[in-house]
């Protein structure tokens, strides 16, 4: 009996073996991958961290620190023709003149600027940041095509100072003789508020002469100029001569008034007899029935010397023609001046008192 109830538990036992394996889940032989977490590492790879690719962060160009001084940039210049394209009798001659030294040894073309080299055209000239002009800086010396000088200019500038315009200029310590004798082309001459003691233009194109307020200027050359306008005066001439030279055009406008530019046709010689100087100035005028050109002699001297008194303007033939200013007579109707006319400036220095 006892064999009997150990064969039945036995027998239970193993019934509820074989229910419980039947119960079980079955394992394929390729089974499916489990869902990954995303700090897993994929299977078959190490185990690491993943690699993150930096941001790229925008590219900046690094600010210099400021230096003492700004860096130099390229070097002025003005254009011109080069050096072997220009006439080797017109560039000696303006070189010449710009190498001419002062009391202190300083030369003319030093003066100008500062990058002044007597061998290189491209430096002579004037800065634009002391006249301000549009077209930049101002060359002393032009050259056309030809290499030919055709004008030689020293710019000037007014300036409004108590109420009055006076002249700012930079051009007054120029010194010496300007001579541009043979330069054959050479149309024009403006050299305002200079030092220059004589002025040369022999041998030129019949120049127009504008040299005015040069107080060291003792002689001009040719004795007779000859040339549609000249303004010389405020000087030391004590003799100047001027020969007409009437232009092509017969009729021009400005500020939409007409005025004659051949209305010149005369011989003009001026002396100054005593302790003055004499000159002329040409300029446009408006007191007739038209607008045109006219003509006025001019008398300097010592200002300041209270002993020198000017005794008027007289004619060849010693009578006294105008104790002021002295005007060419003109004719009224069509603004001509013709003839010859010869004018002395009379100067009476006073002794003593």
């Amino acid at each position: 009996m006892k064999n009997t109830k150990l064969k039945a538990i036995t027998l239970a036992l193993l019934a509820s073996a074989f229910m419980l394996a039947a119960c079980a889940p079955v394992k394929n032989a390729d089974p499916s991958p489990s869902p990954k977490l995303w700090t897993e590492a994929p299977t078959g790879a190490p185990s690491e961290e993943p690699t993150v690719e930096p941001t790229q962060q925008p590219t900046e160009t690094p600010t210099a620190a400021p230096t003492a001084e700004p860096t130099q940039g390229p070097r002025p210049a003005v254009s011109c023709p080069p050096v072997s394209e220009i006439n080797e009798h017109d560039f000696n001659a303006v070189r010449n003149f710009l190498e001419i030294k002062d009391e202190n040894g300083v030369r003319n073309g030093e003066k100008m600027n500062e990058y002044y080299d007597p061998d290189d055209p491209t430096t002579w000239f004037f800065w634009d940041s002391i006249f301000h002009e549009p077209e930049g800086n101002i060359p002393i010396a032009e050259f056309n095509e030809n290499g030919r000088l055709v004008a030689f200019y020293v710019p000037h500038k007014i300036r409004t100072e108590k109420g009055r315009e006076v002249y700012n200029v930079t051009g007054y310590d120029l010194v010496g003789k300007l001579d541009l004798s043979g330069c054959e082309e050479l149309i024009s001459v403006n050299c305002n508020w200079c030092g220059i003691t004589a002025l040369d233009v022999t041998g030129c194109n019949e120049p127009e002469i504008d040299v005015t307020f040069c107080e060291q200027l003792e002689e001009v050359l040719p004795e007779t100029i000859e040339s549609f306008h000249i303004s010389i005066y405020a000087n030391k001439l004590k003799r100047l001569r001027w020969v007409s030279v009437p232009e092509e055009h017969e009729e021009f406008c400005y500020d939409g008034e007409p005025f004659y530019l051949n209305n010149f046709d005369f011989d003009l010689t001026v002396v100054a007899e005593g302790d003055g100087y004499v000159g002329i100035d040409n300029d446009y005028a408006t007191d007739w029935s038209v607008t045109h050109f006219d003509v006025e002699l001019s008398a300097s001297w010592d200002r300041e010397n209270e002993n020198i008194r000017f005794l008027g303007w007289y004619d060849k033939d010693g009578k006294l023609v105008s104790s002021h200013r002295m005007r060419l007579p003109m004719d009224e109707e069509t603004g001509l001046i013709q003839g010859t006319f010869y004018y002395v400036a009379k100067f009476e220095t006073l002794n003593g008192n």
